[in-house]
């Protein structure tokens, strides 16, 4: 398997966990009871805290619409095929491998090599 193809299609996944992480750290800021606010030096702090991680949370999003569109485009390239199914479903969709090879009637290890056929065959985007 091409490791540098599959980094590159993992790329979005990377991407939509580190957006969930932050989002689940504003939702933990808003959990704060007063000792909490208290402790943290007053609303001063804990509002420079929230505006920083809203901030990084609007540059992830940004940069997960990139990683997921660089993504779909190179997915889209590929003719209508099961690799182009599998490599949708595990890279874009993220379902596990033993939901891919039930869906489709077949053995895990299949979906595997079908994955691996789907890389060999994907083109990655130029870089400047």
């Amino acid at each position: 398997m091409d490791v540098e193809k599959d980094k590159f299609m993992k790329s979005y996944i990377k991407a939509k966990s580190n957006e969930r992480a932050l989002k689940k750290a504003l939702i933990d800021m808003d959990n704060f009871t007063l000792q909490d606010l208290y402790r943290a030096k007053g609303t001063e702090m804990y509002m420079i805290k929230k505006e920083g991680l809203q901030e990084k949370l609007k540059k992830q999003r940004e940069e997960c619409y990139l990683a997921k569109k660089k993504v779909l485009t190179a997915i889209s390239k590929l003719p209508m095929c099961p690799e182009r199914c599998v490599l949708y479903v595990y890279y874009i969709k993220n379902i596990s491998w033993y939901r891919i090879a039930k869906a489709l009637n077949i053995t895990e290890r299949k979906a595997y090599k079908i994955r691996a056929a789907g890389l060999e065959m994907i083109e990655l985007p130029k870089t400047n």
